[in-house]
């Protein structure tokens, strides 16, 4: 098991790039990813992500589209240059031997900066791989988490388009009603990259079990959110609770379609105890294995569900 494949299917990493990567070889005390952890995997496949929203405002205004691609284009420049990481681009293969590097997936969360369907193109020439159609708020497609209403007409051509192109799109921040209308149009496959059990708590940003239900008819993906609000209602969450939602997913939506979402660099309502940072992932493992998961069932979660999707999937 150490050398199984680890998949991320969320983390900030392109929001919280300063303009080289001293963020994470240089990190704060309380930084979520860092080299030093991300060594700790291999082989690693993250998604790197940009919310175009200033969310450490307390407006939280959103990105220009000028600024959302100043800000894409300078980390993929940057990030290219770098030893570490490889950029996986549209239409190349996940290599789940490769220990040298992290392979990155570029993932945008919220499409406003996309102004139009057409739009899409640009998208997946600059990298792009998969998005979600909203973040918290609402915007010309659909209706985010924490704002009202559905999928526009716009929506429903963005969604065409993203089908044509195979662009992976991702539920997380859909609200409810935006999600149902979603799947009665969208025929693509569809990722929840950072979202977990309502039944444990009732966040909007969680999925029911009649959601979970209804992602298990058709190819999908969903990863374990390590973001506090997602798992406990108490001040601080533990690995226990993360486990938790891991089963509750396994229960509703079938062990082949979880795996591990994190949310690493975005998390504001802080981390679990005991997976603060990136490093601290085989603790997750532990855990799973002393609450009487097989090996199997964690190589499968911890990387290969996720592999099996996006074969299938692109």
């Amino acid at each position: 098991m150490p050398d199984s494949l680890t998949v991320l299917g969320h983390t900030d990493l392109i929001s919280e790039f300063r303009g080289d990567l001293r963020y994470l070889t240089v990190p704060k005390d309380d930084a979520q990813l860092t080299m030093v952890g991300l060594k700790v995997h291999r082989p690693l496949v993250l998604f790197a992500s940009l919310c175009p929203y200033h969310y450490h405002e307390a407006s939280a205004r959103a990105f220009t589209p000028s600024e959302t691609w100043q800000q894409w284009l300078h980390f993929r420049q940057t990030i290219e240059d770098s030893p570490s990481f490889h950029v996986l681009l549209p239409g190349e293969k996940i290599d789940p031997t490769q220990t040298e590097k992290v392979q990155l997936l570029l993932h945008l969360e919220g499409a406003h900066p996309i102004e139009e369907p057409a739009g899409l193109e640009q998208f997946v020439a600059f990298g792009g791989q998969a998005l979600t159609l909203t973040w918290n708020t609402a915007n010309q497609y659909a209706g985010g988490a924490l704002s009202k209403g559905g999928l526009s007409d716009l929506g429903k051509e963005f969604l065409a388009e993203m089908e044509r192109l195979g662009v992976l799109l991702d539920v997380s921040h859909l609200n409810e009603t935006s999600f149902w209308d979603v799947l009665e149009v969208y025929r693509g496959p569809i990722m929840a990259s950072h979202s977990n059990a309502r039944e444990l708590v009732d966040s909007p940003r969680n999925l029911t079990k009649r959601q979970l239900h209804a992602l298990r008819e058709r190819p999908s993906w969903v990863g374990v959110s390590f973001a506090r609000s997602h798992l406990t209602t108490h001040s601080q969450s533990t690995v226990d609770d993360v486990v938790l939602h891991f089963e509750a997913l396994r229960e509703d939506l079938g062990l082949e379609r979880v795996g591990v979402g994190t949310d690493f660099a975005g998390i504001l309502s802080g981390p679990p105890k005991g997976l603060e940072t990136v490093g601290q992932l085989p603790h997750l493992w532990q855990m799973l294995a002393a609450n009487g998961w097989s090996e199997a069932e964690i190589v499968a979660v911890r990387g290969q569900n996720f592999l099996n999707f996006f074969v299938n999937s692109t």
